[in-house]
């Protein structure tokens, strides 16, 4: 096989082929169908670049079903997810190949088996565990078993803070790499244990090997006339889109893979232009930006007419439900003019956006009930928890100086190995979130809200039960998001208790994935909440995807830093849209970036376009429909009560 993978190379290919036969024959007579499906996928390649497509299509095609077959009956989720991380050249040959017999016989469908096949590449882990959360499958789990997750998922979080550490403050290598290894441990067994509860599942024998997505019923079940399905595939050699309407299908042709992802991080690069490099001065900042915003019109331009300019009649003023690839999961669409014209007004002036792992995600969360039951509570609010000893909210003698140095050492090769580290070494008190959480109980109404903030804005309370029972879940603070390893990445909380003692204020995403919630919207008021680590056949993992995974129905949350100040204006014209207009969140957020792009000082996309949504869609949430409730009882209460005096004193007249 490699020897075959040498004189290809080379452009030696016939001598390639033989090597290819060879340990093609090899494979079948020791039965190993890992190396057999290696080397059908060279075939495949070797075919291809010869035009042979027909034969290159049965090869790929024979690959692939070797390939899932070889893990259906792996439970392991890591190592599944790792394997197909490994093998997606596989699946973006197939889809290619499909592509190119589409032309070839536009008759025969290939068009819909290329999504089908771009379908089965995505969301794998995220698809599974939403399938599994649809029946209480470890409810009759052994006690010791739920036991021993607890106390893994708690090493874990204690092996990773010693590793954040590890990395950020140089440790060397031999350290790093011991604490890893021990992390891989812990996660295989936490794995393994899940492996086994699915095992007794019955409800996973049926889902193990999902049947294709079947487009029809997708229609039927989740679009309307005023919805378009938008699913994207990037590739080495050419991208494809394709379009699922209420009552139609079709697919477009886009450029490859590297021009697209050029432009897009050309496009994030820009909007970054509005951070100030430290010591530049107010003359030159002020020239770079007015650079940078011109040129981002023209790149944007560009880039809204490769992607949408073959739709751009199609797109009015519908819904549009994205499914992104590549480095397109890190830019919101709704930043890019409308394609095909001169000026430069967004998309979202004309159209909702909303963003999905996946088709299949979307109708599992589709079928997911909301928290319509009587119990249910409004809003849950973490905001402006307490990251420093010289927080003011501290009492003088609670300011113990041996617990700050430790916490501060911690806490600043922390974010260093975030990239994000202040002077001190400090995460700063972010002041507007306390604004922002106040200004969000003033609209939805304090009896339907409960604010958690200070030193109540802890990790304790995340865990606790009745968590489960809030429709909106809101974090007001900071994100550290580690892009390469996502593991490390969480949400910060208080670190220190009123008595002036360190705790543990990190959410990170393994402790996000062991949460139960029926939240109908989790809203990440961080920065940067939403970036994550692209994985091959998986899409990003993030904190989004956790929350999703978790049982959210649907997130908010933001692509890169954040104003503070503009984030909390945003939230609370967000609000607004959500409580007095019935609105679902998507629609909601629309609205609320509208009005703050209509301020002159926050027109930029920079302060706006951040922040966006995934997941379900169709549902308004209302929040504050018991607060009218309440009014109509007060009301009527002071009705009768004075019916009832004017008759008192009716009756005392007579």
């Amino acid at each position: 096989n490699r020897l075959g993978v040498i004189y290809q190379r080379r452009n030696q290919f016939d001598i390639a082929r033989i090597n290819y036969d060879s340990s093609l024959e090899i494979s079948r007579k020791i039965l190993n169908g890992f190396n057999e499906s290696q080397t059908l996928f060279n075939l495949a390649l070797l075919d291809n670049l010869e035009n042979k497509y027909e034969s290159s299509f049965e090869q790929i095609k024979h690959s692939i079903e070797i390939t899932e077959s070889l893990t259906a009956s792996v439970l392991n989720s890591k190592l599944k997810r790792t394997y197909f991380s490994n093998v997606y050249d596989r699946y973006e040959l197939y889809i290619n190949l499909l592509m190119k017999m589409h032309r070839r016989f536009p008759e025969k469908g290939f068009d819909i088996q290329a999504l089908q096949a771009s379908e089965k590449s995505r969301a794998r882990s995220m698809l599974e565990t939403l399938q599994l959360s649809e029946a209480p499958f470890t409810k009759d789990a052994n006690p010791e078993t739920v036991k021993r997750e607890k106390e893994i998922r708690n090493l874990l979080n204690a092996k990773a803070d010693k590793l954040t550490d590890a990395l950020s403050s140089n440790a060397d290598k031999a350290e790093v790499d011991k604490l890893s290894g021990d992390i891989n441990e812990l996660e295989n067994e936490l794995e393994q244990i899940k492996a086994d509860l699915k095992q007794n599942s019955p409800l996973y024998s049926e889902i193990k090997n999902p049947v294709p997505f079947d487009v029809g019923e997708f229609q039927r079940q989740i679009l309307d006339e005023n919805t378009l399905f938008l699913e994207f595939s990037f590739g080495a050699d050419e991208s494809y889109l394709w379009l699922i309407g209420k009552n139609e299908v079709s697919h477009f042709i886009l450029p490859k893979r590297e021009i697209l992802e050029l432009r897009i991080q050309k496009l994030l690069d820009l909007l970054k232009a509005r951070e100030i490099s430290e010591g530049e001065e107010p003359e030159s900042y002020q020239k770079r930006l007015i650079d940078a915003e011109k040129e981002y019109e023209s790149e944007a331009r560009l880039l809204s007419n490769e992607l949408f300019g073959q739709i751009a009649e199609k797109l009015g003023d519908k819904r549009l439900i994205i499914v992104p690839d590549g480095k397109l999961s890190y830019f919101p669409v709704s930043a890019l003019p409308l394609p095909n014209t001169d000026d430069n007004e967004p998309i979202l002036l004309t159209n909702e956006v909303v963003y999905e792992s996946s088709a299949a995600t979307l109708q599992i969360l589709g079928k997911t009930p909301h928290l319509d039951k009587p119990t249910a509570k409004e809003l849950l609010v973490f905001a402006d928890p307490i990251f420093s000893l010289q927080d003011n909210r501290l009492s003088a003698e609670n300011k113990n100086p041996t617990v700050e140095n430790d916490s501060t050492a911690f806490l600043g090769s922390s974010l260093r190995s975030f990239d994000i580290t202040d002077s001190d070494n400090q995460l700063k008190r972010l002041f507007a979130t306390q604004e922002e959480a106040d200004a969000i109980v003033k609209i939805v109404g304090a009896t339907n809200a409960t604010i958690a903030s200070g030193f109540a804005a802890n990790r304790q309370r995340i865990f606790e039960k009745d968590v489960s029972d809030y429709k909106i879940i809101h974090f007001a603070t900071h994100g550290l998001m580690n892009d390469t390893r996502p593991e490390l990445s969480g949400i910060v909380l208080s670190l220190f208790d009123q008595y002036g003692e360190a705790q543990k204020g990190f959410i990170r995403l393994q402790d996000i994935y062991s949460l139960n919630l029926s939240a109908d919207l989790v809203v990440l008021s961080a920065c940067q909440s939403g970036v994550g680590k692209e994985i091959k056949g998986e899409g990003l993992m993030s904190l989004t995807g956790g929350f999703i995974q978790s049982g959210a129905k649907s997130v908010m949350s933001s692509l890169w830093k954040v104003d503070d100040y503009a984030t909390a204006e945003l939230m609370k014209n967000f609000y607004q849209e959500l409580s007095t207009k019935n609105l679902a969140p998507s629609q909601a957020l629309q609205t609320a970036q509208i009005k703050m792009r209509q301020n002159p000082n926050f027109k930029s996309p920079f302060y706006w376009a951040a922040f966006t949504v995934q997941g379900e869609f169709r549902h308004p949430i209302r929040v504050n429909e018991h607060r009218f409730s309440y009014l109509w009882i007060v009301l009527a209460t002071i009705f009768v009560g004075l019916i009832i005096f004017f008759i008192r004193r009716f009756v005392k007249t007579r």
